[in-house]
């Protein structure tokens, strides 16, 4: 019984130790053939492809690949993997395996034939964990850049985590750029969380730096370039880079791409300054993936590898405009942007752009802006432009469109207005001391427009101060000579056009000099027709046949009045009540005079003379007899002229 017993044991043994050499035999064998499959896939797109060892442990779970290498149809792209190890996978399944976790080992990645010349990217070691995709790397026959082989590598796998400690980049210039000197680019603390076919939950880096190649002779002589480079705390959140992989038929419209993008410190040094910024957000990054064709890419990256003063062609011009209005986003942001070089710094508190969509930025601002030159400072508020077309930007850029009136008037359209606050700049040379410019407000904005010229328009300009002197004429030289060294001035501006009734209205027209005087002007063009405001010469053509409507003029002494006749006493050698005393009686003659043809100038000299006497504010409306050419008044230097066109009514208010 025991012999049975034992026989029976060293039998099953056998059994089991030859079984357990078959299986690893047979297990071994079938993940040779799926990796002699997958090769024959690569291969079948013209590419090469080659894997050195594979060691296979069934009890384990692991898969063992050593000295892989891949090349591309075209030559561009070389792949090379010094090890790739999998544990707790499962037998492959086609050109597919899946692994508790995969640890890949000196990865290099070496690219020619690209705008920037030969790029060579390693990776020491990439660990993965929850990994499913392709048993071998994805490189076909068409690759022509990393981002080939990546996206191509996304589309078709996915994992829990990627991790590398570090990444390198080397680059390496044409050798026409003369210009450019070899750099490297290095990635510390690169992760990936939540890979799935195209989607990522998030990428992390922890640091990335650029700087000159550490090897002194790869710099020639004259490509300079000692910029350094670093951003840290990269994070990437809701990456979907589906609809670029899969493509999308026409019509589909737009997808998001990216939910946000946040960086901390970012820094750039060169031999001559330092530029940093604080950090970055950028969020909702959307596309439209049907424009993205290769021609149009290819045009735009034409158009960007062209120098400055190059002129592409329209058809370039148009499949790059494609690429541009396929783009949207909802807000970037930059904090704390700041500069430092030998003859001044400057200071940027925050940098925003709102609203990109359809090829239009909503707005782009500036916040907190100063900067000093030479010992002299300047600062703004905020500066703001909203409407900001960068599609109608990039073409007047690069097109060979000649600088006519008409091309001018396409600012109208290139943005819908601009904003400026709080500003101050220096005056005087160098050295001299400097008495600044202050700015309180400057807005202009318009809308509506009807052709190439707005149908409305707003311009407001407060509180602009600065210096003056005696040679800076009236108001100013009078208030120079009473000893004020500056003065204020706001103006404002507003028109409409009315289609139906073919008319402007000039509404607000008004000029303020702070403790000098205040205008305001309200009036109307009339028999203006729609087809004037299309271009420059349509407006050219129609202003001989437009007329002035009803006019009133506001005038309000804050002081001026006072000072001149103060002046201009002193000048004749009489008192100041002298002086008004004999300007009142001129006004009074001249008026009598002109009433004998015009009996209402008789009420328009008293209300003058009566503001001589004692000046708050006054008010002249003139209202048109008939038809009033606005082109043959403006010409006419006949003081009768306008008694004649219109009728007039003064009032004075002490």
């Amino acid at each position: 019984m025991k012999k049975i017993v034992v026989v029976s044991v060293l039998a099953l043994l056998l059994v089991g130790i030859g079984g357990y050499f078959g299986m690893s035999y047979w297990a071994r064998h079938q993940v040779d053939a799926q990796i002699e499959q997958a090769l024959a896939s690569i291969r079948a797109t013209g590419a090469r492809a080659a894997v050195g060892k594979t060691e296979v442990s069934v009890g384990e779970r692991s898969l063992v690949l050593t000295d892989l290498s891949f090349v591309s149809a075209d030559g561009n792209v070389t792949l090379t993997v010094g090890k790739i190890a999998a544990r707790d996978a499962a037998p492959p399944r086609g050109e597919r395996i899946t692994a508790g976790s995969v640890a890949v080992d000196d990865l290099k990645v070496s690219l020619k034939g690209t705008a920037a010349g030969a790029v060579a990217h390693q990776v020491p070691h990439l660990a993965i964990t929850g990994y499913s995709g392709p048993l071998l790397p994805a490189v076909r026959g068409d690759g022509t850049d990393l981002m080939n082989v990546l996206m191509a590598q996304l589309a078709g796998m996915s994992a829990e985590t990627i991790a590398a400690p570090r990444t390198v980049t080397r680059i390496s210039p044409p050798a026409d750029a003369v210009d450019e000197a070899p750099r490297e680019i290095t990635a510390e603390t690169l992760s990936l969380t939540g890979v799935d076919e195209g989607r990522v939950a998030k990428l992390a880096i922890a640091r990335l730096a650029a700087a000159p190649l550490p090897d002194a002779a790869a710099v020639r002589e004259g490509q300079g370039s000692g910029l350094h480079a670093q951003v840290s705390d990269i994070a990437v959140t809701g990456i979907d880079l589906k609809p670029l992989l899969q493509g999308a038929a026409a019509g589909t419209g737009f997808v998001q791409v990216l939910q946000e993008a946040t960086t901390g410190q970012m820094v750039v040094e060169e031999e001559d300054g330092r530029t940093e910024l604080a950090g970055v957000r950028f969020t909702g990054l959307a596309i439209a993936p049907e424009a993205f064709t290769p021609a149009r890419i290819a045009a735009l990256n034409a158009i960007n590898d062209a120098a400055d003063d190059a002129v592409a062609s329209d058809q370039q011009i148009t499949d790059a405009l494609a690429v541009i209005s396929a783009v949207r986003f909802t807000r970037f942001e930059a904090r704390e942007l700041r500069s430092t070089e030998p003859s001044g710094n400057g200071h940027v508190a925050v940098l925003t752009l709102e609203g990109l969509d359809a090829g239009v930025l909503a707005q782009l601002a500036l916040e907190g802006v100063d900067g000093d030159e030479d010992g002299r400072s300047a600062r703004v508020g905020r500066i703001a432009l909203t409407g900001l077309d960068l599609g109608r930007a990039f073409r007047f850029a690069h097109s060979a469109e000649d600088l006519t009136p008409d091309a001018a008037l396409g600012a109208f359209r290139l943005l819908s207005g601009v904003t400026v606050n709080n500003v101050e700049v220096p005056t005087g040379g160098e050295g001299a001391p400097s008495a600044p410019i202050r700015i309180g407000t400057f807005a202009l904005s318009w809308g509506d427009l009807a052709g190439d010229l707005p149908t409305r328009i707003r311009l407001d300009f407060t509180d602009v101060s600065g210096p003056i002197g005696a040679d800076d004429g009236e108001p100013f030289t009078t208030l120079a000579a009473a000893g004020l060294t500056r003065a204020t001035v706001s103006l404002a501006f507003g028109a409409a056009y009315d289609a139906a009734a073919s008319s402007v209205r000039v509404a607000p027209m008004e000029m303020e000099v702070k403790d000098a005087f205040r205008l305001k002007l309200d009036t109307t063009l009339t028999q203006l027709p729609a087809a004037a405001l299309a271009s420059e010469e349509a407006m050219t053509e129609a202003l001989p046949g437009v007329n002035l409507g009803p006019t009133t003029l506001t005038i309000t002494d804050l002081g001026l009045a006072r000072l001149v006749m103060q002046r201009m006493a002193e000048a004749e050698g009489v008192s100041v009540d002298e002086y008004r005393a004999a300007l009142v009686q001129l006004l009074q003659q001249l008026a009598g005079d002109l009433a004998k043809t015009n009996p209402e100038a008789a009420d328009v000299g008293a209300a003058l003379a009566a503001f001589i006497e004692n000046p708050h504010t006054l008010t002249l409306t003139a209202t048109p007899k008939g038809p009033v050419p606005l082109l043959a008044l403006m010409n006419s230097d006949d003081p009768e002229v306008p008694l004649q066109l219109f009728t007039f009514s003064v009032t004075n208010t002490p």
